[in-house]
């Protein structure tokens, strides 16, 4: 589609004008390609747009004249132009990887991951949004990483709680990947359990965030207490002194704003 704008004229006798359009295809003008006649001056110039159909790749002359009631002028010189064809070239919209479309995860930090075809790219910038709905009108949070090749990778910096999450993912100009959600179960537990202290320590799993961990011996005395934690924490077994624990049968638990949860800690020395 096309605009095509000539000055206004002036009529000797102070008469209002309207103005012809043509467009041709050859440089003879005898293929006409589309007219438009009567159009209604603006102030200043007078412009129409043109509707047909031109064949990509190849030029076309156009050209406008005056009208009073009685009299038409010549027409304009006729001025040349080339149709061109712009093919875009829009990146392919990634694919999810994982979590997959409805998968279950059992991590309060899941990994979100996609690819994509095409020539491999280290530097594309990738954008990766969460939310806790399909419209992603309250977005929780997004984040941007640098590609690695056809796939990227970018890991939440926050702690998730367990429910039903969205997202989505575009790489460099491409367009928005399908929108797939993923559910957290992610239960709270300890490993290695049983523990030896020829381990590094025990791990405190999918803590949500502001959690308090606390250790008891079997008789009810405290042994340690943690606050604030979130994610995977790891406990060095030992007590609030700084001392190992001995061997036997201890209970943990992590209390949360709502409840608490409760599980038994075996150390062997």
């Amino acid at each position: 589609m096309h605009e095509y704008i000539v000055m206004n004229a002036t009529d000797p006798d102070d008469e209002p004008l309207t103005y012809d359009f043509e467009v041709y295809s050859d440089s003879l003008l005898t293929n006409l390609i589309e007219t438009v006649n009567g159009v209604m001056p603006g102030p200043g110039q007078t412009s129409v747009i043109q509707n047909a159909e031109l064949t990509p790749n190849q030029f076309y002359w156009w050209r406008a004249r005056a009208n009073d009631s009685t009299h038409s002028s010549n027409w304009c010189e006729a001025e040349k132009f080339y149709q061109m064809q712009i093919t875009l070239d829009v990146a392919e919209a990634p694919s999810i990887v994982s979590p997959a479309n409805g998968a279950t995860v059992e991590y309060v930090q899941p990994s979100l991951i996609i690819s994509w075809s095409g020539a491999a790219d280290s530097s594309t910038l990738c954008l990766f949004e969460l939310s806790t709905s399909n419209t992603f009108d309250d977005l929780l949070l997004a984040g941007n990483v640098t590609s690695g090749g056809n796939t990227a990778i970018w890991t939440p910096d926050i702690v998730l709680s367990e429910g039903v999450y969205y997202w989505r993912a575009k790489h460099g100009e491409s367009d928005y990947s399908v929108t797939a959600s993923f559910s957290i179960v992610a239960p709270i537990f300890v490993s290695p359990n049983p523990f030896a202290y020829s381990q590094d320590g025990v791990v405190v799993h999918n803590l949500p965030a502001g959690s308090k961990f606390e250790v008891y011996t079997a008789s009810g005395d405290q042994v340690a207490e943690i606050e604030n934690l979130a994610g995977d924490f790891l406990w060095d077994v030992r007590n609030s002194a700084g001392e190992k624990l001995g061997s036997g049968v201890f209970l943990w638990y992590v209390r949360l704003v709502d409840k608490t949860i409760t599980g038994k800690l075996i150390v062997q020395r």
